[in-house]
This record gives structure tokens, C-alpha cells and sequence, in this order.
């Protein structure tokens, strides 16, 4: 079980490969003020994926911050993949590691006296 190790993953990813500020307008606002829904219900869930190191370092190589490095130039896919691998081994006691991944599914409900 990795649980606790994902957070140390996140503070031995994170530096080398930093996320850039997102653009967050919100798609329910949009939709709310096109089609006459209004936000309904938020509901909050956690989901497990079980990896291997090596799985977990081609999910790691698939996020925007990873590509963004290697297609910057500055380093190259092989690198990246060995530092990974080398960086993540540590953290998994067996052969391999749950992870939790929060997500969240907003529900949106037609505005009362708005057609269709």
C-alpha cells in the first residue's frame, strides 16, 4: 500500500516537473447560462488505481507538466522515465501501490420554468 508514499511522490515530482496556473472557468457557467440549467448537487468521491512502479511512471509521463519539460527540450523522454523510475521505487514497499485520485461530479438541473 502507498498511501501515505503518494504524498512524498508529489513533493519529489512536483519541483522538477511544476504544474503551470490553470485556466478555471468553471464549464457549469457557461452551461448554466446557455441552456437554462442550474448547479444542483455536488458529490465528492475517491477512486484506487493499483500500479506497479513502472505503471506509475507512464501515467506520470502522460501529465501536461512532464510533456511540457521534454517537448521544452530540456530533458528527454529515456531520462525522464529513469529518474522517474529510480525516484518512485523507494516509495513502494511491495510490488505494487494503491493510489487515491479525489474527483467530483457536479450536477446540474433544469431551471424551474425554462423550456424543454
Amino acid at each position: 500500500m502507498l498511501l501515505n508514499g503518494q504524498s512524498r511522490a508529489n513533493t519529489v515530482f512536483a519541483p522538477r516537473f511544476p504544474q503551470a496556473a490553470p485556466f478555471m472557468e468553471p464549464l457549469w457557467v457557461d452551461v448554466k447560462q446557455a441552456t437554462g440549467f442550474e448547479i444542483g448537487s455536488l458529490e465528492r468521491f475517491t477512486t484506487e488505481v493499483h500500479w506497479t512502479p513502472e505503471q506509475l511512471v507512464r501515467y506520470l509521463t502522460t501529465l501536461g507538466r512532464t510533456v511540457a519539460v521534454i517537448e521544452a527540450g530540456d530533458q528527454t523522454l529515456e531520462g525522464v522515465q529513469a529518474w522517474l523510475l529510480t525516484e518512485v521505487r523507494g516509495l513502494f514497499k511491495t510490488d505494487e501501490g494503491i493510489f487515491q485520485f479525489p474527483g467530483a461530479l457536479r450536477v446540474l438541473r433544469k431551471q424551474a420554468g425554462t423550456a424543454g
